[in-house]
């Protein structure tokens, strides 16, 4: 009886060792586990309170495709040669320690009380850190902001910061033929802030002037600030009908009311910005390279 009873309780140890190691994805030559799954299932759930109003379903499966990411990330920075070291990791964790208030070693502890293994944490904070290492090292050294883009960027932004000497030069459309001819011929006139002066002089009555000079934010024809924003000094904007009217803009001057301090927090804040982006499109790339097969994660 007692043979009986060893063989079904190493039968049942058996069956339970293969539902915990059932693969629930392969990338590339590496497997994910049911178990890699739950426990970090586990730790998020531990850590993070809105995730316990997830729906459980949902939230498998978006870790499952974190850890997906997670793989292939490990995978490029082995062949890149951007794996962080022991001591990386022990310092991003003695990090999370110090916010959290916590002694040294008092978080590991913690979470093997609450039953969640430590291999799910320390090889969350070894992916992070990877992470960092292929934004830094690849990404963000691709990323460039023009002084143009910083330039328009700030006037969108920040248009109270932005001082301005523009002409919204605009016909009525009531005569259309007409006066659009009119407003061409003085348009191809007024390439130029001193051309566009020259020619003014002899405009026709039907033709109104406004001479803008004050911060942008005070120009109220929002289709003439957009035009302005985006503008460089000197140009001179083709002919767009609004508010009934035929228009056109000549942006003599545009200056910018900031310190250089304030200049270099916008030109980060762009640069965060394509970060976002470059870094979507970069885990695009590599999923692609990448041979992915999810199975059911149910089972």
């Amino acid at each position: 009886m007692k043979k009986y009873l060893f063989a079904i309780l190493m039968l049942l140890s058996h069956f339970s060792y293969a539902i915990e190691n059932k693969i629930v994805a392969v990338v590339g030559q590496d497997i994910l586990t049911k178990s890699d799954l739950e426990n970090r299932y586990a730790l998020v759930i531990s850590t993070n309170k809105e995730a316990a109003k997830v729906n459980r379903k949902s939230l498998k499966e978006q870790i499952l495709q974190s850890l997906i990411n997670e793989k292939i990330f490990s995978q490029e920075a082995k062949r890149l040669k951007l794996v962080p070291t022991q001591n990386e990791i022990d310092a991003q964790i003695r990090n999370i320690e110090i916010s959290q208030q916590m002694a040294k070693g008092e978080l590991i502890k913690k979470l093997k009380a609450d039953g969640i293994p430590s291999e799910a944490f320390i090889s969350q904070v070894t992916h992070s850190l990877i992470w960092d290492k292929l934004l830094t090292n690849i990404v963000t050294p691709s990323i460039e902001v023009s002084n143009e883009e910083l330039l328009t960027f700030i006037a969108n932004n920040q248009p109270d910061s932005v001082h301005i000497d523009a002409y919204l030069v605009n016909a009525h459309n009531t005569n259309q033929d007409k006066e659009y001819n009119q407003l061409k011929k003085l348009w191809s006139k007024s390439q130029t802030c001193s051309s566009f002066k020259r020619a003014e002089e002899n405009k026709p009555d039907s033709i109104n002037v406004d001479h803008l000079r004050s911060t942008l934010a005070s120009v109220h024809n929002l289709k003439a600030r957009k035009l302005i924003s985006d503008m460089a000094k000197g140009q001179t904007s083709m002919i767009y009908n609004d508010d009934d009217k035929m228009n056109f803009v000549v942006l003599c001057d545009k200056k910018y009311d900031m310190t250089t301090r304030e200049m270099s927090q916008f030109d980060n804040l762009i640069r965060q910005r394509k970060l976002a982006v470059q870094a979507e499109y970069y885990v695009e790339n590599l999923r692609k390279k990448k041979f992915v097969e999810i199975y059911d994660i149910n089972g």
